[in-house]
């Protein structure tokens, strides 16, 4: 099944190198499946939540979903995301792939449940106590709270939630 999408000859032969060293590292599927990214990845560092795919050509730095949207779609208008339908950050199907701009992006952020979990002062406490007293692991604090074992670090530091002062948190 040959569903990659092309672009058109006259863009030349730039874009048609880049598409065929590009759709080579993709797993292609079935027009509804993800389609997923097999090249380089990188998570962003600590703080990031979710793997992304890149793909280097020409001295240039592509976004793997990005590019894959240009390859498809043709352009990506200033100031707009490219967003998943599907969640899946890896994903490069051109039928998951969807322009929308920031405050867009954000809601559908928060409409499938990924935004950041705010817990209680009252829990950040429970946290730092139960931390300080070593009988449990962070890893084993973040599941009992339903946080990510990052998040669990950056309140056990005080990087998070700062206002809560050494003395309070004792309470």
């Amino acid at each position: 099944m040959n569903e990659r999408p092309l672009v058109s000859k006259a863009a030349g032969g730039f874009w048609a190198k880049i598409e065929s060293k590009f759709w080579a590292q993709v797993e292609v599927k079935g027009g509804n499946d993800c389609w997923i990214w097999h090249g380089y990845k990188f998570s962003g560092g600590k703080k990031a939540k979710s793997v992304r795919g890149y793909f280097y050509w020409a001295g240039r730095l592509w976004r793997a979903h990005r590019l894959a949207f240009v390859l498809a779609h043709g352009s990506i208008p200033a100031n707009r995301f490219v967003c998943h339908r599907c969640d899946n950050p890896l994903c490069v199907n051109k039928n998951h792939l969807y322009l929308g701009t920031a405050k867009e992006n954000v809601r559908d952020m928060v409409r499938k449940g990924r935004q950041h979990k705010r817990i209680p002062d009252k829990a950040v406490r429970q946290i730092r106590s139960l931390a300080k007293k070593g009988t449990i692991s962070r890893k084993k604090i973040a599941t009992k709270f339903g946080i990510s074992y990052y998040h669990t670090g950056e309140i056990i530091r005080r990087n998070a939630r700062k206002y809560l002062s050494k003395s309070q948190s004792g309470k």
